[in-house]
């Protein structure tokens, strides 16, 4: 019996390579995403930061108080664009899962037929098997019948 020869293997290695592409991608874009979150996590705590100094330094020099101004709008200029980062780091992110989810569904489908021609493959085996015993029997018991 000869050992089972799947006719789509090259499909079916090419889809498991574009699932552990489309892994690596979507881990990507999620740590990217992490490090855009972090980011501005840090500029909004520093804005919190600035907003108290400012508050609670109301005796301070006009040009202290300029200069912290200044780099409250500049970090609120920086926390705005990080925000829009954020947004497409989730954009970027929704798509590359969306790409997993279809690379994993293709896969899946190839293994699915992979499974099914296995089976039929080994039922015909089986049955093939059967028939050469009983062919085997049918002739030792002609050739009993004979003698």
């Amino acid at each position: 019996m000869k050992p089972f020869q799947y006719q789509y293997q090259k499909i079916l290695d090419l889809k498991s390579k574009e699932v552990d592409y489309a892994k690596a991608e979507y881990a990507k874009s999620l740590k990217e995403l992490e490090n855009a979150e972090l980011l501005l996590q840090k500029y909004k705590a520093e804005e919190e930061t600035i907003q108290r100094e400012l508050a609670s330094n109301t005796s301070s020099s006009t040009h202290k108080i300029c200069n912290y101004y200044q780099y409250f709008m500049k970090l609120k200029n920086m926390k705005e664009n990080q925000t829009l980062q954020v947004q497409e780091k989730e954009k970027l992110m929704s798509t590359k899962q969306k790409e997993l989810t279809l690379a994993f569904k293709e896969e899946k489908k190839w293994m699915k037929l992979k499974e099914l021609q296995e089976s039929e493959y080994n039922a015909e085996q089986t049955k093939n098997e059967q028939n050469t015993l009983d062919e085997i029997s049918i002739q030792r018991f002609l050739m009993k019948k004979k003698l």
